[in-house]
């Protein structure tokens, strides 16, 4: 996919050759997170990245499975639609986001309930509602916008920024009220769940952890 309002020249891309070398982790942080907002303001090109990655993840899921099964097992059991091959390929896309396999793999988070007891305190937080005049003011501190531009406005034209700024808030309340038990009493054990039905949301855990 070619993009040539932020690649003019056709260089500088993710695969150009770069003088120091970058990882894939390294080169998406250094577009989304740049002084130029063209690139995190650019949902084709989010998207492709997302794509992209999710692309590797399930060839390196693929990959591991066939270095640690032999050549004549794997035709072995090619040939005979055999239950391991399947699972094999079940466990290649454990890491692929938006898959059954992706999603069961996770479900064993509830194990802690099991280990610790049930929860006594709830906590809910949207970044879909989240308009928080913080965010407001960074989204016009760093984009040259007009005072007429209204909240949703700002919110939908740089949503990663949105979701940058919410992750941080988010682990700042996980810091203070949480881990230090301030505002609430000592905690011993907390279990905390992402979810990623929000695609740039998503992004920005994927990319940014």
């Amino acid at each position: 996919m070619c993009f040539p309002t932020l690649f003019p020249t056709g260089n500088f891309g993710a695969n150009y050759s770069h003088t120091v070398k970058l990882t894939n982790a390294e080169y998406i942080k250094s577009r989304l997170l740049n002084v130029d907002s063209r690139y995190r303001k650019n949902p084709a090109y989010v998207f492709l990245l997302l794509r992209e990655k999710e692309l590797r993840e399930l060839k390196s899921g693929i990959y591991n499975t066939l270095r640690i099964s032999s050549q004549t097992c794997m035709l072995t059991m090619l040939n005979n639609a055999d239950r391991e091959l399947e699972a094999s390929l079940c466990t290649a896309l454990q890491s692929v986001p938006g898959t059954k396999q992706f999603r069961f793999k996770r479900k064993g988070d509830v194990d802690c309930i099991r280990e610790f007891g049930s929860p006594t305190f709830f906590c809910t937080f949207s970044c879909a509602e989240y308009e928080s005049p913080h965010i407001l003011e960074y989204l016009r501190k760093i984009n040259d916008v007009p005072d007429s531009y209204d909240n949703g406005r700002l919110c939908t034209e740089d949503p990663i920024s949105v979701s940058r700024q919410f992750s941080q808030k988010f682990h700042e309340f996980i810091s203070i009220f949480v881990k230090k038990g301030q505002g609430l009493r000592q905690v011993e054990h907390f279990f905390g769940k992402k979810s990623t039905i929000n695609v740039v949301l998503h992004i920005i855990t994927s990319f940014f952890g």
